[in-house]
């Protein structure tokens, strides 16, 4: 549970782990992650030193389920709408508290009002114009980082769900997720497969190390600390920030996986970086920061 995968990568025989054995000297690696990022957007984003002193410092708002979060542009407008039924429902019979933030990322008028009508959520337009020029290109994912910290301003509990996800069974995972600063859904395949080598070259990985699981994108619960602050939004948010690091020229070339067992088949943006994260952090450990498959669903169709 939450270890390697069994089939192993020729390219890899006699590997030796680079892992540390312990989380604080994980942590120290991560820290020296080198990331050429302006200073102005981290200060924007609360994730210099001085941010996440003053977030970590904060009083705790005692939230018992997190802030939602979710973003679209126009052509995942009819996923949405299933999504957002059961949101609604949750809403009317479990959670009356619960709010729903909705960033735009290229709704047109029409979808705007409708989205406005349906949905009792607060409806934001990403600030594409403060960000790098590459944060504008929507299939690499490197505005979803920057949307949650963005939330974690102001929110120390929060939840981001793509379009795609219908949620179950929460309550046990809200307080999970309290409890160990981080979950996510376990995805499939393998991190060293479906991540591109620049990617590993730029955090200074080596990708024989990073045979496990995915750990899916889609759905990622985050409570703000110093710890989840400092070691996974810093280096997370920083990567989507830096043009050659999440996103790179020529990525769309990289999207779509094909069945082959080898380093670096493909490339999954945001969600390559989060698996590279979590996974030098905990490794071994790291089944104990996934959510039980009876948490959500990924489904592919409108409703």
């Amino acid at each position: 549970m939450g270890n390697e995968n069994t089939e192993k990568f020729e390219e890899c025989e006699g590997n030796i782990s680079g892992f540390r054995p312990s989380l604080r000297e994980n942590m120290n690696f991560v820290s020296k992650y080198k990331f050429n990022v302006s200073k102005s957007h981290l200060h924007r984003l609360m994730l210099d030193k001085e941010g996440i002193a003053y977030l970590s410092s904060q009083p705790e708002q005692n939230m018992k389920i997190p802030t939602f979060v979710t973003g679209l542009s126009d052509n995942h407008y009819g996923e949405f709408l299933g999504s957002l039924r059961i949101l609604n429902e949750m809403k009317r019979n479990k959670y009356p508290e619960m709010k729903l933030i909705v960033f735009d990322l290229g709704l047109s008028m029409k979808h705007t009002i409708k989205i406005r009508q349906l949905c009792n959520c607060s409806i934001r337009k990403f600030p594409f114009e403060v960000y790098p020029q590459h944060v504008r290109n929507l299939v690499g994912y490197t505005w979803k980082p920057i949307i949650i910290q963005t939330v974690l301003q102001e929110s120390d509990f929060v939840m981001w769900l793509d379009t795609s996800i219908r949620l179950n069974n929460t309550d046990l995972y809200f307080q999970k997720a309290k409890q160990y600063g981080f979950q996510g859904l376990k995805g499939d395949g393998s991190i060293s497969v479906r991540t591109n080598q620049r990617l590993f070259d730029v955090l200074g990985e080596n990708p024989c190390d990073f045979n496990y699981p995915e750990v899916q994108g889609g759905l990622v619960l985050i409570a703000r600390s110093c710890l989840t602050l400092t070691f996974i939004m810093r280096p997370w948010v920083s990567c989507a920030l830096e043009y050659g690091c999440m996103d790179f020229p020529n990525s769309k070339n990289y999207i779509f996986c094909k069945n082959d067992w080898k380093l670096s088949v493909c490339h999954r943006f945001d969600q390559s970086v989060l698996g590279i994260i979590l996974t030098r952090l905990f490794n071994k450990r790291r089944h104990q920061l996934e959510l039980g498959q009876d948490f959500a669903r990924v489904y592919g169709g409108c409703l």
